[in-house]
């Protein structure tokens, strides 16, 4: 572990005590207990938050692991999620620059999050919605609405695309976010596994709503 922790530039004794709890825990419980139990507080305690996206990102397949530990990070403190937010929002901002495997990874646990209300929908903000979206983001970026809309209920998908509508400031994220939907989303719907595409219409319905409040008001 040590070793690995040196390969992924764990160049602090906290960052090498932090990854390898996480990427030695027996289970997600495991590793949360022993993380909380270090007592970081400040700049120390949010090296989890970045650590534990970036293992999430390196794994060969999405991995739940992660998911169930932020969930417990979480719950247990609120500055864990604030830290959340900021450590995924950044690796949106290099997503052009990933692999596909980094970037379908980031964009799953982005959406799980994002469904389970731990970070809000603009953690996709970094990207150019106001320009065409770089070669290669388009497909992860599917996979994360997709995931969206499967675990949120719809009430959920209209009151976060709601939110975008509201804020005179999301123009270009708004505005880009509805081509996207128009454009590389709606047009999956049919193509997609047949037991989700009515749950899929559902929330694509639900989020051009809440996009377009503000042009019916």
């Amino acid at each position: 572990l040590l070793k690995a922790a040196a390969a992924q530039r764990m160049n602090t004794d906290t960052r090498r005590t932090v990854f390898c709890l996480i990427m030695g825990g027996e289970d997600y419980l495991d590793a949360y207990e022993k993380l909380v139990s270090l007592g970081l507080k400040g700049s120390q305690e949010r090296e989890i938050a970045r650590i534990l996206v970036d293992c999430c990102l390196q794994e060969e397949t999405y991995n739940l692991y992660y998911l169930h530990l932020a969930k417990c990070l979480c719950k247990h403190s609120k500055q864990h999620r604030i830290s959340l937010k900021y450590a995924v929002t950044d690796q949106f901002k290099e997503l052009h620059a990933f692999s596909a495997r980094r970037a379908f990874n980031l964009c799953k646990l982005a959406a799980e999050l994002a469904a389970l209300e731990l970070v809000p929908l603009l953690v996709l903000r970094p990207l150019p919605w106001e320009t065409t979206l770089p070669k290669g983001t388009a497909l992860p970026l599917r996979v994360f609405v997709e995931v969206f809309f499967l675990k949120a209920g719809t009430d959920l998908v209209h009151g976060t695309f709601l939110g975008l509508s509201t804020h005179p400031g999301l123009a270009p994220f708004r505005n880009g976010m509805a081509l996207f939907l128009h454009r590389a989303f709606q047009p999956y719907i049919l193509k997609a596994k047949p037991e989700h595409q009515r749950k899929l219409l559902a929330g694509f319905k639900a989020a051009v709503t809440g996009l377009e409040a503000l042009d019916r008001a």
